[in-house]
């Protein structure tokens, strides 16, 4: 015995509205327009610094950044630490503090910090990633091109031609000879599937 014509139709409208919401979830990325590889290299322990708390946003580098983030034991050697930074907007900035605690952890005062100020990093449709490295916890203040620094620590604010992406391999630069970065003079590479792999994951707005 069949369905009324009225009830079938509503099912298939339900079912349709479930796969138009599925697809969405599915990849928890539906509304990202490009993602960065945040690839850091972490210093060993150093002196009384045995804790690091990654903390990644868009708002600026002052103001209270609180103690939410991504914890990690520092050890005898350097360390890789990946996050990626899905972005649901074009030119977002990212701003990265990496904060130096003992083993009592962040919550209380720091012993130093590594600050990263990116302004472009994002490109609608593809991947991009950053490769730094500290290689030691910072002991003076420093200020690369930010503006501002912690009070000990150090700041550094990569140039867009220092952000991977829309090239195959590694370089120290990702620009032509007329300056403008690859992704912005790439046509013909496809637009791909933002996944993270990192299994930390950040979004910003």
């Amino acid at each position: 015995m069949g369905l009324p014509a009225k009830t079938s139709r509503a099912l298939l409208c339900a079912c349709a509205a479930m796969l138009l919401l599925l697809s969405g979830c599915g990849n928890g990325a539906s509304d990202v327009v490009a993602m960065l590889k945040l690839r850091i290299v972490l210093p060993p322990a150093q002196g009384m610094a045995r804790q690091a708390l990654v903390q990644v946003r868009t708002r600026g580098l002052d103001g209270d950044w609180g103690n939410d983030g991504f914890v990690a034991t520092l050890t005898s050697a350097p360390q890789p630490f990946a996050i990626d930074v899905l972005a649901e907007r074009e030119g977002a900035p990212v701003h990265v503090k990496i904060k130096f605690c003992g083993e009592g952890g962040c919550s209380g005062s720091m012993i130093a910090e590594s600050w990263i100020a990116i302004a472009d990093a994002f490109y609608p449709g593809f991947v991009t990633w950053l490769d730094f490295e500290i290689a030691e916890v910072p002991t003076g203040v420093r200020d690369d091109g930010c503006g501002v620094a912690p009070s000990v620590g150090a700041c550094f604010q990569p140039t867009r031609c220092q952000i991977g992406g829309c090239v195959s391999g590694t370089s120290r630069f990702y620009c032509n000879v007329d300056d403008a970065h690859f992704c912005d003079v790439t046509d013909d590479l496809p637009r791909v599937t933002f996944v993270p792999t990192s299994g930390r994951t950040v979004r910003v707005r």
